[in-house]
């Protein structure tokens, strides 16, 4: 349709439709070259420089997830040795969004898990298992039915 059938369905001034079919094409072209931009910024990129992506339910997004790949690798390294085994507990709450990621991998998606179990897979990285559970909870990574009967993974 035209700006004048438009106006008169709408009830609006033709100047007004224009200036909206304006506004709208311009912002379909600012969308189209960021497109463009990300695509080409994104083929720049190696697979170690690229950022890891954020798990849908997480709780509180900041410079925290913010971590490339490269950096999640070099990180989990100061946490487990060679062998994989755990080594210690990161105190850094960028590392510690690091290391639940990587932990949180032992649940299965779409499985429901006992607190008995939960505990047994988390006690294998760390005897403060309970410490572990609530963390992966409220980073958004595990969900706990509300009377505590069944775990499982979030995303």
């Amino acid at each position: 349709m035209g700006d004048k059938e438009i106006s008169k369905r709408l009830g609006l001034a033709q100047s007004t439709v224009r200036n909206y079919r304006f506004r709208i094409k311009e912002k379909a072209r600012q969308a189209k070259i960021f497109l463009v931009l990300h695509h080409m910024m994104e083929k720049s990129f190696n697979e170690e420089d690229r950022i890891v992506d954020i798990h849908r339910s997480a709780t509180m997004i900041d410079e925290r997830y913010s971590v490339t790949e490269s950096e999640r690798l070099e990180r989990l390294s100061r946490f487990f040795n060679e062998n994989g085994e755990f080594t210690r507990f990161p105190k850094k709450e960028k590392d510690k969004v690091i290391f639940l990621r990587e932990i949180v991998r032992v649940f299965k998606p779409g499985l429901n898990y006992s607190e008995e179990q939960a505990n047994e897979m988390l006690k294998a990285f760390y005897d403060d298992y309970v410490l572990l559970r609530r963390y992966l909870i409220e980073y958004g990574l595990i969900e706990r039915k509300p009377d505590g009967s069944a775990f499982r993974l979030v995303f």
